[in-house]
C-alpha cells in the first residue's frame, strides 16, 4: 500500500459532519445526515404572554416529495 506524508496538515473547519482520521484505519459506511426544523412565527400587540407553547413543523406535499 503506497504511504503519502505531510509536512504539514491544518484543518480550518469542524462542523457535525465532519471527520479526522489519522493512523492505520478504515472508514466503513462513513456518513451525516442532519436536520434543523424551528418554528415559532409572530406574535403582534401588546402585553403578550406565552407560556407552555408547543410547536408543529409540518412538510408541504411538495416538499415530502423531494425527500424521495
Amino acid at each position: 500500500m503506497p504511504e503519502i506524508w505531510f509536512k504539514g496538515f491544518e484543518i480550518q473547519r469542524i462542523s457535525d459532519s465532519s471527520g479526522v482520521f489519522s493512523g492505520t484505519n478504515q472508514q466503513y459506511g462513513f456518513s451525516a445526515r442532519s436536520q434543523r426544523t424551528e418554528g415559532q412565527g409572530a406574535i403582534d400587540g401588546d402585553y403578550n404572554l406565552i407560556t407552555h407553547n408547543k410547536h408543529v413543523v409540518m412538510k408541504h406535499e411538495k416538499d415530502q416529495e423531494d425527500d424521495g
